[in-house]
């Protein structure tokens, strides 16, 4: 106001101070203009990450060395452990080591250390004391590592179809078979070794075989014994892991996929096979209704086993016992913040549909779904007085009551997912059928107004300054945002992805979140999981990688935003920009125990850290001639 009387005294023409006065105010006003242009210029880096889940998704390996069980995580890059004893460390997890790009397996050694590979670098890396190396590096897409007796090496390379056995002397690479169809593990056994292909030479179902070793107790190659050891049950459909079963050293136990035969697009939960050794058409089902088993291991009293999908690890007794170790977030589809109670509201599909409360980074109890919606997915969660949620399969927006019934609001709606508030007794929703931006009467179900439809059919929306009234901004599938006068019912560009960009939108479903007077964040859902920013003016850079699977971003208070995956876990990221004066504070640590940061060490292979990524690009070391045989297979 002092400026504006400035300048209003100086076109009145009263004297030569007022003039300088009005002129200073006038640059005054200039500087911020410019200055509040120059913050939705501004080009963020992340400055930090807080994960809201202890084990953050995608478990993928297991190893049980004396009362402690190692889990490695392949999102989060992690290997984390759980102490089994009964001292007051029991039950707790603890990060030991992280930095891990798509680590797949990992097998522990006998002084401690361990052995990790990563399936997309096709590099095995030794782990002791907190320092890291390249052990074995070269291969393509693996899926597993085992070691025999003598510490010997195999290597289980999915896409080529080939396992490698590299000698614990010398470190001589042996390839011992090829040409399997997406062979998934191999397990040492009595001279030889059990692999397991996810398929057999029809493509309909998978398989199990067993080789061994024709002349001395370790030549190479292996071949394929007589038809007897042949093993393809009926009911073996994408076999993964294997274990020797320690009270029947004479069988094997088989993680599926799935326990019936494929018919259609409608699988079955997958579960544990036990397999007789000397029998291979003799199989018996331990355990089913699992959620892709991966990795087992077995004990004297019953075996421990990974659920990808049900993000879920448990011991399973010989006598049908159940102990759950760790049930993570299944699928989560969609989540809203909980101020009332602290923390995060999440939906999750597996093992059924659930809600569950994330605070402290534990999970808490589920919220009960009516038996009809078990199956279904929930596409949006709305908490405004009452929780509301979205169903998306069924087309209903419906309040979720205290004793687990749903009061449906509307189904006039094709498919609502996403939910935001819309004021008071509305909220807007997005119709993933029909692409529209939906506004609606929580009390009774009235569509008030769309956006969007047939001639611009948008994949997300975000509103601004969390008001959820004015304006909305809407994300289409070819990389641009819309701004929604929801007062005057119009639609203008408000931003673009470049179209030289080099990131690129690989698929229908990208995500993004509104971060006021700023610009977006989006999700590309790309191969690389890109996730990017562009700003108000068209400024654009990519932020990280692997963020795949996103499903939900929320604008959280100041530059935070936090990012739901499907793969099973959530995450706040803080957005540091150029011209913030005011740090934003390092949120603790998930883990009390800090972990070992992956430094690889010294070795004759030289490793460069890019700047502009924390994962390591190895150059392959030079590796010895290999020996290359096929390992015929017995076809029927």
């Amino acid at each position: 106001m002092e400026c504006a009387r400035g300048v209003s005294e100086a076109r009145d023409g009263d004297g030569q101070p007022r003039t300088r006065r009005a002129r200073l105010c006038a640059a005054v006003l200039l500087i911020f203009i410019l200055s509040a242009a120059n913050i939705s210029a501004q080009v963020p880096h992340i400055r930090s990450t807080q994960s809201h889940i202890q084990l953050e998704n995608l478990l993928t390996g297991m190893a049980l060395v004396n009362d402690r069980l190692y889990v490695l995580e392949n999102g989060s890059g992690e290997i984390s452990s759980l102490s089994l004893s009964g001292d007051e460390n029991a039950g707790q997890w603890k990060t030991i080591a992280r930095g891990f790009h798509d680590p797949i397996d990992l097998e522990a050694l006998g002084d401690g250390g361990w052995l990790v590979a990563e399936r997309g670098s096709g590099t095995i890396y030794q782990y002791r004391s907190g320092a890291v190396q390249v052990m074995a590096d070269g291969f393509n897409d693996i899926a597993s590592i085992s070691r025999d007796d003598r510490g010997g090496l195999y290597v289980v390379e999915m896409e080529p179809g080939r396992i490698t056995y590299i000698s614990p002397q010398g470190g001589r690479r042996t390839v011992i078979a090829d040409g399997l169809y997406y062979p998934s593990d191999f397990l040492p056994y009595m001279g030889g070794g059990f692999i397991s292909e996810l398929v057999d030479a029809t493509g309909l179902r998978g398989r199990v075989s067993y080789g061994r070793q024709r002349v001395g107790p370790f030549s190479f190659p292996m071949q394929m014994g007589p038809p007897g050891d042949w093993m393809n049950p009926a009911d073996l459909i994408d076999p993964i892991r294997m274990a020797i079963d320690d009270n029947q050293p004479n069988t094997i136990l088989v993680s599926v996929r799935h326990l019936e035969p494929r018919a259609g697009l409608n699988l079955q939960p997958g579960g544990v096979i036990r397999l007789d050794a000397h029998h291979g058409n003799a199989s018996e089902i331990v355990l089913s209704n699992a959620f892709g088993p991966t990795d087992l291991i077995a004990t004297r009293d019953g075996f421990y086993l990974m659920e990808e999908d049900a993000e879920r690890i448990s011991f399973n007794s010989w006598r049908g016992e159940r102990r759950i170790l760790w049930d993570g977030l299944g699928q989560p589809s969609a989540f809203a913040r909980d101020d009332e109670h602290g923390g995060f509201l999440v939906a999750e599909t597996r093992p059924e549909t659930q809600l569950v409360r994330v605070s402290d980074s534990k999970l808490g109890e589920s919220g009960q779904i009516p038996k009809r919606f078990k199956d279904e997915t929930i596409g949006g969660l709305l908490i405004q007085d009452h929780v509301y949620a979205s169903i998306t399969s069924q087309g209903i927006v419906a309040e979720m009551k205290d004793d687990g019934e749903m009061n449906i609001i509307t189904n006039r709606i094709f498919s609502p997912g996403k939910l935001v508030s819309g004021g008071r007794n509305r909220a807007w929703t997005l119709d993933r059928i029909t692409g529209e931006i939906i506004l609606f009467d929580l009390e009774n179900g009235a569509i008030l107004r769309s956006f969007g439809g047939l001639l611009r059919r948008f994949s997300d929306f975000d509103a601004d300054e969390n008001t959820s009234l004015n304006p909305i901004y809407a994300l289409d599938r070819q990389g641009d945002v819309w701004r929604l006068n929801t007062t005057t019912q119009t639609i203008e560009l408000a931003a673009s992805i470049p179209s030289n960009a080099p990131d690129t939108l690989e698929t229908d479903h990208p995500v993004i979140a509104r971060v006021s007077r700023r610009g977006f964040v989006i999700a590309l859902n790309d191969h690389d999981g890109r996730l990017v920013w562009l700003s108000d003016r068209g400024d654009y850079t990519t932020l990280a990688s692997g963020y795949s699977h996103i499903v939900q971003i929320n604008h959280e208070t100041g530059d935070g935003i936090t990012v739901l995956s499907q793969d099973g876990w959530l995450r706040t990221i803080t957005l540091q920009f150029e011209n913030d004066t005011t740090p934003t504070p390092t949120p603790p640590a998930a883990t009390q125990t800090p972990a070992a940061t992956f430094t690889p060490t010294p070795s004759p292979t030289p490793t460069i850290l890019p700047a502009e990524t924390p994962t390591p690009t190895i150059t392959p070391t030079p590796t010895v001639e290999t020996s290359v045989s096929n390992w015929r297979l017995y076809s029927e």
